[in-house]
C-alpha cells in the first residue's frame, strides 16, 4: 500500500488532546539522547503569502488586507520565542539551525522581519548558526533582503515551482519567469551562503522534457540547492475545486510521475548534486544543516508559529491552525499547542531514528548502534527485509539506502517501520491513521 501523505514527525498524535498537555514539552527532562549531543534544528511557520497559489495545501492567508492580524501574530510569535527561550531543556541545546518558512515570510514588513530575527537573537546562542527564510520574488524587496542579510539570515529559499510562464499564469504563481530571474540576480548581491528555490513537476500539460528544461536552467543559473516537489491534489485547494468543476485536467498517471522524478533525479546527480533528504539536493560538500538537524532522526526539532510541526523533549506537537487561536492562547502567555502525542517510548525511540533517517534517503548502522547499542538488523529485520524485497530500500556497507523507487515512496517506506504503533490494526485503519498524523 502505498502512503503519498509525507511523514513529518513520529510518533503520531493523541486523536484527543489532554488538557494541558503543551506544559508537558518544557516539563523536566525525561531521556537524554545517547550519542549526543545532537543539533537542535528550530522552524517558525510565518502564515501570510503575498498572492495564493491555486495548489498550494500549507496554512497559510493574505497578507495585503489583513494587517493588523499580522501585526498580532508578529506580537504572539515574539512571545511565543520568548517562552521557548525560557526553557531549561532549549537552552542546553546547540541550535545549528533556524528556517523561517510558511506561507512566506516576506510578505511581512521589513520591520516585522527584523523583530522576529532581533527576538531569535535575544532568546537563543545563534552564533554560527545557519538561518534561512523563504521569499517570494513579489514582496522580497532590496530593503527586505537587506534587513535579512544585516540580522544573520545566510540562506534564501524561493518558491519558483516552474520557469514555464503558462503554468504560472494557470496557477496563479506571482510574476513571470523573467521577472523572478532578475529578482534571483538581485539576491546574488547580497551574497547569502547559499540560494535555494522549488520546482514542482506532475502539471497538467508538461511533459517530461518540460520538467527536464526547467531543471537544467535552475542548474545552469548556478542554484546551490534545489528542492523538488512532486504536485500532489488535495481536496481543500482551489486546484481540486477548480478539476472538480472542468473535469477536463489530465495529471500524469502513477508510472509517468515516478519516470519524471526519476529523470530529474539523475539529472541532478549527474550536474553535480547530492541528496540531502527526500526532495533537498544541494550541491555537492554544500549541506544544509536545517536538513541535517532535522531529518538525523536523533534530538529535538522545535516547532513555533502557525500549524507547524515539532518535537521536543520526547512527544511530537502541534500548534493550533487558527491565527486566532494562536494569538489567543499567546495572549494568555501559553504554549499555542493543538496536538500533542504520548511520551515516546524507548521503542519508539528507535523506531523514529529510522523513520526519520530514511527522510534523508539512507540508515547508517554506525550512529545508530553508538546511540542505542544494538545493531539495526536486529531490530528491524523483518521490515527491512520487506523493503529490500520491494525494491524500496538496498542494503550496502555502511547501511540501508533508499533506491529511486524508495524516494518516491518515501511515506511508505516510514509506514512501514512504525511497528510498535500498529501491531494488530488494519491496513485500512492504518492509512487513516497516517493520514490524519493520529494513533490508532
Amino acid at each position: 500500500m502505498n502512503y503519498d501523505v509525507a511523514v513529518m514527525n513520529y510518533p503520531l498524535f493523541y486523536k484527543n488532546t489532554p488538557e494541558g498537555a503543551a506544559q508537558r514539552l518544557l516539563s523536566p527532562l525525561f531521556h537524554i539522547d545517547e550519542g549526543g549531543p545532537w543539533e537542535t534544528s528550530l522552524y517558525i511557520h510565518i502564515p501570510f503569502c503575498g498572492s495564493l497559489c491555486d495548489f498550494c495545501v500549507y496554512n497559510r492567508m493574505l497578507a495585503p488586507g489583513n494587517a493588523d492580524l499580522v501585526e498580532e501574530f508578529v506580537t504572539a510569535l515574539i512571545r511565543e520565542i520568548g517562552i521557548y527561550a525560557q526553557s531549561e531543556r532549549i537552552d542546553a541545546s546547540k541550535i545549528g539551525a533556524v528556517f523561517l518558512g510558511g506561507g512566506t515570510p516576506s510578505a511581512l514588513s521589513a520591520r516585522q522581519l527584523e523583530r522576529i530575527l532581533q527576538a531569535l537573537h535575544r532568546g537563543f546562542k545563534l552564533r554560527g548558526c545557519e538561518i534561512t527564510v523563504e521569499c517570494n520574488p513579489l514582496n522580497a524587496t532590496r530593503e527586505k533582503l537587506t534587513v535579512l542579510k544585516d540580522n544573520g539570515v545566510t540562506r534564501v529559499s524561493a518558491g519558483v515551482q516552474s520557469f514555464r510562464d503558462p503554468i504560472r499564469k494557470k496557477y496563479h504563481i506571482a510574476r513571470l519567469s523573467h521577472t523572478v530571474e532578475r529578482w534571483l540576480d538581485m539576491l546574488r548581491d547580497f551574497h547569502f551562503d547559499d540560494e535555494s528555490i522549488d520546482l514542482m513537476y506532475g502539471f497538467p500539460g508538461v511533459d517530461i522534457d518540460g520538467l527536464l528544461q526547467d531543471v537544467q536552467h535552475a542548474v545552469d543559473m548556478g542554484m546551490g540547492h534545489i528542492s523538488l516537489y512532486k504536485l500532489v491534489v488535495f481536496a481543500y485547494t482551489k486546484l481540486y475545486k477548480d478539476m472538480a468543476a472542468r473535469q477536463t485536467e489530465r495529471f500524469p498517471d502513477a508510472q509517468s510521475s515516478f519516470t519524471m522524478f526519476q529523470a530529474a533525479h539523475r539529472l541532478l546527480l549527474s550536474n553535480g548534486y547530492a541528496l540531502q533528504s527526500v526532495q533537498e539536493y544541494g550541491k555537492v560538500g554544500k549541506n544544509t544543516r536545517f536538513w541535517d538537524a532535522t531529518y538525523d532522526g536523533f534530538g529535538d526539532n522545535v516547532s513555533m508559529g502557525v500549524s507547524s510541526f515539532g518535537y521536543l523533549n520526547g512527544y511530537c506537537y502541534q500548534n493550533a491552525e487558527s491565527v486566532e487561536e494562536y494569538i489567543k492562547a499567546l495572549k494568555n502567555n501559553l504554549l499555542p499547542v493543538e496536538r500533542i502525542s504520548p511520551r515516546i517510548t524507548p521503542e519508539q525511540l528507535r523506531e523514529r531514528a529510522v523513520i526519520m533517517g530514511f527522510r534523508k534517503g539512507r540508515v547508517l548502522r554506525k550512529p545508530f548502534f553508538d546511540t542505542f547499542h544494538i545493531p539495526i538488523d536486529a531490530l528491524f529485520e523483518e521490515p527491512l527485509r520487506r523493503l529490500i524485497e520491494s525494491g524500496l530500500v538496498q542494503e550496502d556497507s555502511e547501511g540501508y539506502v533508499l533506491t529511486e523507487k524508495g524516494l518516491y515512496h518515501q511515506g511508505s517506506v516510514s509506514a512501514e517501520l512504525m511497528i510498535s504503533l500498529f501491531r494488530g490494526v488494519s491496513a485500512l485503519r492504518k492509512r487513516m491513521c497516517i493520514g490524519s498524523h493520529t494513533m490508532p
